[in-house]
């Protein structure tokens, strides 16, 4: 009777974990999306020829916006410095700009890299 319990116990922990890890994993899904969407925004805002690309000195300037969410939410994605190298990395073919799936893409590989 007393292993019986045990077996209960442990299949009922090792359920609740399981749904703990998918709630924590939907919940980071949930976030990145709504990040993609700001990051999409911002794509938007920092093109300011309207030519759907972005430039460095574009990117630079959202960068340099006065918005304090927007700096804040800038900073805990990527320094500058890192912004800089990514959009030179995801620059593949050394154009000078990015669209907004080059940028996207880039940002994805980048976060969800075992090397960030």
């Amino acid at each position: 009777m007393l292993n019986l319990m045990t077996a209960v116990i442990v299949e009922v922990s090792d359920e609740s974990g399981t749904k703990d890890k998918e709630t924590e994993e939907g919940w980071a899904a949930k976030a990145w999306e709504e990040d993609m969407q700001e990051i999409a925004r911002l794509f938007r805002e920092a093109d300011t020829d309207r030519d759907d690309l972005v430039t460095m000195v574009e990117i630079e300037q959202v960068y340099a916006n006065p918005d304090e969410k927007v700096k804040a939410f800038l900073w805990e994605l990527a320094s500058r410095d890192e912004i800089e190298a990514l959009f030179h990395l995801i620059d593949a073919d050394e154009s000078g700009t990015l669209d907004i799936n080059e940028l996207l893409e880039g940002f994805w590989e980048w976060k969800h890299s075992p090397f960030e």
